[in-house]
């Protein structure tokens, strides 16, 4: 294979927006003049207006007025009256209410538009207005603060959005439409009364702090607090950032936060439901309520590992073939044993059953086979310094801290011939239906919702709203090409590339796997094509900022799995903050490669080394390295947090882009934030930054123009992928606002999807045509057959799906039970712990009582009474056999219960005298009671599900049965810990010490416990 032409030297350049400064300058309450505002209008487009433009064209001077304040108007006015437009009438009475407010809001002073907060808050707290009252001032106070904050006015169509987000729906928004800006309206709105958690849920750290960083800065203006929780925040930064007014946050922090406040053991460790669940935003609505919610959150302790039985079993099913031994069930992922099989299995291992309860193998083999057959290196998981860490299947990335369990993930060590992994038992856990199920109002945005928008619906109640462009779609999707075999596919993408690389068009091809796109790329280094690779390999993830901000240049071939774009933005000619800030940073290590006391520390941090669209002046770069040097100098707790390379990045992020004029706002977040340097000397720094800046957005936006007389950038998918909106995202990675682009996806027949939820129809397709690999097929048939299989894999996980949440329905109302009474346990009042006890102990009486005493025939067995009394309640006294038998039989009761009564005082006061208390002590035993059986009742239910479903099998319906069994395990759960509860507060034997020791010595061993877990 040879591709025909010389290719060019890869140059690139970038834009995206004028530079406004690290350091806003305050305006010292003087509004943006006129002239300001203009120049910025005409910078940003405007986009309202020159839509308006565009769809209407030769209309009066009055009607071109009305179309730049109300661009939809026209628009609305012509469309079918359909659910979505009829919000969208009725919402745009709204944004023209919002835009009649804006003359008035941008007369006020900085002072005045900040005192705009506490007067909406007075008004919320006499009950003189609400939120949806207030919608349209807030809004319009938001959107000016965003201008002076950060020089971005909210368009219409974003106003749009915000208010589909304040009315708890899913706001579907073009990918560059400017959903992060858009957040700001419903957030500031729904965090002014401050009595409940607000959230801003994104999909991974970089996100939560870029928009935590940026938004946050409208909110800080505006007088709210923000808080920002990453993965490496402490639990006292936790219990600060979410007691803001409102939090950025990431999906799985915030999941597995909710478990561990359920795992407390005091109420200091409780760091986020402090406060009632009240509103979220969800950001990729779509990746984390439907794609990321087949999968529950959970917490898990260690279990003792047979490691000796994974090795074998991985060696066992080395030997064994498929079809032979077993059979492979691609599309449910599963693999079965055959008779044949199961025999050479048993006399491998020299055991009569392979389902011998007190030696079994059967789970060992069945998961060395999935294994083997159902789980790929370099698709479903990369091994790296001798562990297995999973891929996602949606994002490409690598689910750090995520495990496969019931031994599974420990097979697949074995067949990896990795260390193998302890074994694990499940705390606690959460499915993101249940946890997101519980606020007060949810809402999400996206580019893609609308092919789920039946699942949002069922699921969460959440309604889905298309937000019309700024600007019309100029993308160009082609029809797909389908080839008959992988081969004649992958050849096609070369010949597409030989076609468009030499004129110099950027081109974007997404894979679904790390496997299928280091086969391209091994074509591509073939024939010395200039390229990169983004993928979940760990050393090639860490480089996403800067492939991606390369890949809208000139000549730039990006090869990526789904990973590409989730939360970033790929801008034609590049992205010149990133090139101003890999300046910068280079800067920085040079200048601490030369300070002797950070010479250590900097050994592990590598220069970016970027490809620079133009060459900067070497008069720049010394302005740049003088100003840092100083920095450096008068710092030293520069030099100390530069210890590891992600602490140096986080610096670089925190002094120098834009982020420290609100660090003092933002709590949850590095340490490293603090700094003494100089304001003269950052404002240098600063001063220097932003002419290599200016001087590499000229150059960017120059080779922008080139670009764009291309054609845009190029999207080549080379696989469908499960959910059609998948496919839709990596479409939308080109053609943002308004920027021309195109999209083909370039199909093989033998592809996965097609293979395994083809069925008949895809059989008959590949029998009926005899081409050679290289002939695209155009056929009705095929169209019609690729997208069935989507539809019919699209419907199976569905389905999947749906089950689960029927499931997991049951196991929510016994967890949000549980854990309700656990908080109240936890922070419950002295008296209050008492009465519980003790209503405890006179429920246990009773049982016992009539276990033995008015048993109808049989006769009373006051000596049985007599023992069982003892056992529970240690020390009674007066309830000897005789005893309990002298007594009339109608006061018999009251008696024991009288006898209990007193016991329970003696107990008490045995306690108060001791180093403990005994509210402390009720208070450990009854915790620790719940924790342990819900971690038991968490194992069978488990089992109870699959139990229930071959019970089921063939007749009636296994949700019912799961249901009605689930109650009678969930009483009995509450039975046992009343039982233990009773038995272990009468056998506690408090210490003899003084008074404090004893609570702190327990204190300590429950976080010792608490941090095992």
């Amino acid at each position: 294979m040879s591709l025909a032409y010389v290719v060019a030297p890869v140059r690139a350049r970038a834009t995206d927006g004028q530079w406004l400064g690290a350091r806003q300058r305050q305006l010292n309450g003087r509004p943006f003049s006129a002239r300001v505002r203009r120049g910025v209008a005409l910078r940003m487009g405007l986009l309202d207006s020159i839509k308006g433009a565009i769809t209407g064209g030769g209309a009066d001077a009055s009607a071109e007025k009305s179309r730049r304040k109300n661009p939809f108007r026209s628009v609305v006015g012509t469309l079918t009256a359909d659910d979505n437009e009829r919000w969208l009438a009725s919402a745009q009475l709204k944004v023209d209410a919002i835009n009649a407010r804006e003359d008035e809001i941008e007369a006020l002073s900085d002072e005045e538009l900040a005192a705009k907060t506490q007067q909406f808050r007075a008004a919320l707290k006499d009950g003189s207005k609400n939120e949806d009252d207030l919608l349209v001032e807030a809004f319009a106070v938001v959107r000016e603060a965003a201008f002076r904050v950060l020089g971005l006015r909210h368009f219409d169509v974003q106003l749009l959005g915000g208010i589909a987000l304040h009315e708890g729906k899913i706001a579907e928004m073009a990918t560059g439409e400017g959903k992060t800006l858009v957040s700001t309206l419903p957030v500031y709105l729904n965090a002014l009364r401050g009595d409940k958690n607000v959230l801003v849920v994104t999909v991974n750290d970089y996100l939560a702090k870029r928009d935590a960083k940026t938004m946050g800065k409208v909110h800080a203006f505006l007088g709210l607090s923000v808080g920002l929780i990453q993965a490496f925040s402490t639990s006292e930064q936790r219990k600060h950032a979410y007691s803001c007014a409102l939090t950025y946050v990431t999906n799985s922090e915030l999941g597995f936060d909710y478990l561990r406040d359920h795992l407390a053991l005091t109420k200091d460790e409780v760091v986020l439901t402090t406060r009632p669940l009240g509103y979220c935003i969800v950001d990729e609505a779509d990746s984390i309520l439907i794609d990321e919610a087949r999968t529950p959150l959970i917490i898990s302790g260690k279990l003792e590992t047979a490691s000796a039985k994974y090795s074998v079993a991985a060696q066992l099913a080395a030997q064994l073939q498929p079809k032979k031994h077993y059979n492979v069930n691609e599309k449910e992922q599963s693999v079965i044993l055959s008779e044949a099989g199961t025999d050479i299995c048993e006399r491998a291992l020299k055991v009569s059953s392979l389902f011998d309860p007190a030696n079994p193998w059967a789970p060992f083999i069945s998961n060395a086979l999935k294994a083997k057959e159902i789980l790929k290196a370099d698709i479903n998981y990369v091994v790296k310094n001798s562990q297995v860490l999973i891929v996602d299947d949606f994002t490409g990335r690598v689910m750090e801290g995520r495990r496969w369990g019931n031994g599974l993930h420990q097979a697949v060590e074995a067949k990896e011939q990795v260390p193998i992994s302890d074994e694990t038992q499940t705390i606690a856990s959460v499915s993101f239906q249940s946890f997101f199920g519980g606020f007060a109002k949810l809402s999400g945005m996206t580019g893609t919702a609308s092919s789920d928008a039946g699942e949002l619906l069922d699921v969460y109640g959440l309604t889905v709203v298309q937000i019309p462009t700024a600007l019309p779609l100029a993308r160009k999707d082609y029809p797909d090409v389908v080839f008959k075999t992988s081969e004649g596919k992958w050849r096609a993408v070369m010949r597409e590339i030989a076609i468009e690389h030499p004129k110099g068009r950027p081109i974007l091809i997404g894979t679904t796997s790390v496997e299928n796109s280091e086969t391209l790329s091994a074509l591509l280094t073939e024939v010395e094509v200039p390229h990169q690779v983004l993928n979940a390999r760990p050393e090639l993830a860490e480089k996403e900022s800067e492939i991606i901000a390369q890949a809208g240049r000139k000549y730039a071939i990006t090869i990526a799995t789904n990973m590409a774009g989730r939360g970033t933005d790929i801008l034609l000619g590049g992205n010149t903050s990133f090139f101003a800030r890999s300046v910068l940073r280079d800067e920085m290590i040079t200048a601490l490669r030369g300070c002797k006391a950070a010479a250590k520390a900097v050994k592990a941090l590598a220069l970016t080394e970027a490809s620079l669209p133009v060459d900067l002046s070497g008069e720049q770069h010394k302005e740049l390295l003088a100003a840092v040097q100083r920095a450096v100098a008068e710092d030293e707790k520069l030099i100390q947090s530069c210890d590891t390379p992600a602490k140096f990045d986080r610096l670089i992020d925190d002094l120098f882009s834009g982020s420290s004029s609100n660090a003092d706002e933002l709590e949850g977040g590095d340490s490293s934030e603090a700094c003494t340097v100089a304001d003269a000397t950052l404002s240098a720094v600063e001063d220097a930054y932003r002419s290599i800046y200016e001087e590499l957005a000229e150059a960017t936006g120059a080779e922008k123009e080139e670009v764009m007389s291309l054609g845009g950038l190029y999207v080549i998918g080379t696989e469908k992928h499960d959910a059609k909106r998948i496919d839709n995202q990596l479409r939308g990675r080109a053609g943002r606002q308004g920027d021309p682009g195109g999209s083909r996806f370039i199909l093989g027949l033998d592809d996965k999807l097609f293979r395994v939820f083809g069925g008949e129809r895809m059989q008959k397709v590949l029998n009926a045509f005899r081409v050679e690999e290289d002939t695209p097929i155009e056929n009705s048939m095929v169209t019609g057959a690729i997208d069935q299989a989507q539809d019919t894999v699209e419907s199976y996980y569905a389905e999947l799906r749906a089950s689960l949440a029927e499931y997991d329905k049951v196991q929510s109302l016994q967890r949000n039970d549980m854990y309700a009474r656990r908080s109240t346990t936890l922070f419950a009042d002295d008296e209050s712990l008492h009465d519980e006890c003790a209503k405890m102990c006179m429920e246990t009486a009773q049982e016992i009582f009539k276990g033995y005493v008015g048993r109808g025939r049989e006769p009373d067995d006051f000596a049985g009474l007599s023992n069982k009394l003892k056992q529970f309640f240690d020390g009674i006294e007066s309830v000897d056999a005789a005893e309990l038998e002298a007594c009339a039989s109608s006061d018999r009761l009251a008696y024991v219960e009288k006898q209990v009564g007193a016991s329970l005082e003696r107990k008490e006061a045995e306690v108060d005298a001791s180093a403990n208390t005994t509210a402390e002590v009720e208070r450990f035993i009854l915790i620790s009671q719940y924790d342990m059986l819900w971690k038991q009742h968490l194992q069978n239910m488990g089992l109870l599900q699959e139990v229930v479903g071959y019970e089921a099998m063939g007749e009636g319906n296994p949700v019912d049965l799961y249901r009605q069994r689930a109650k009678g395990l969930y009483e009995d759960v509450w039975k046992t810990i009343r039982r233990n509860t009773v038995f272990s507060l009468f056998q506690y034997k408090p210490k003899s010490s003084g008074k404090g020791n004893g609570t702190n010595a327990n204190s300590s061993n429950n976080n010792k416990k608490s941090k095992k877990r």
